[in-house]
């Protein structure tokens, strides 16, 4: 789908304005987060898309959107164009329920740990998680999955390579002496890049 088909359908959607960048329509609720709607069309039919209602956590560097954090809206349904319109309210409804999620880290890692189950056995996953632990203030359960993430005889040996590792450790030399928050501040600019999104301002605190 082109930029401008997606801005189309976006604005047929109605609710608050989201800002187009390829097939990802975004909204940006806070510096480490973004969330919005993905449109992927269907390998059966080019002109029938699928919608899907994302977060994108922002703080884990990110060079294409991806849909861990996803849902498709309507059960998974698979639309025709001019079938969006009358299906707007429910899509709607459906994404404003998701992306709820994204207020804060605390309610990312609830929902996470709650809705992404079959994600949990995923290292990028756990280290995902253990980072938005740091920004909801819980060190000790972050530095918890670090070690079990940095263990080559743990469980995601073999899901941890190098790049992997050198966030991890990265992070753990901050712990009991440094704030780590400038680390997750730079990789929340490195996704910005990578997804093309705008800049956001970086809290205060």
């Amino acid at each position: 789908m082109t930029n401008k088909q997606v801005a189309q359908l976006v604005r047929s959607l109605g609710g608050p304005p989201l800002t187009v960048v390829g097939r990802f329509a975004y909204a940006r609720p806070s510096f480490y987060f973004a969330r919005g709607l993905c449109f992927e069309g269907s390998v059966f039919d080019g002109n029938d898309l699928y919608i899907s209602t994302l977060i994108l956590p922002l703080f884990h560097p990110l060079h294409y959107v991806v849909l861990t954090y996803a849902e498709r809206v309507c059960n998974g349904h698979r639309f025709e164009l001019n079938e969006v319109l009358e299906h707007s309210d429910e899509i709607m409804r459906e994404h404003r329920a998701h992306e709820r999620h994204a207020n804060s880290p605390s309610e990312f890692i609830q929902y996470v740990e709650s809705s992404c189950t079959g994600s949990l056995n995923l290292g990028f996953v756990q280290e995902v998680l253990a980072y938005a632990y740091i920004l909801a203030g819980d060190r000790a359960r972050a530095d918890k999955i670090i070690d079990v993430l940095r263990n080559p005889a743990g469980a995601f040996a073999g899901t941890v390579n190098e790049e992997v590792t050198a966030r991890l450790e990265r992070i753990s030399r901050t712990s009991g002496c440094a704030e780590p928050r400038p680390i997750l501040n730079e990789w929340v600019r490195e996704s910005e890049k990578g997804l093309k999104l705008a800049p956001f301002p970086p809290p205060s605190n």
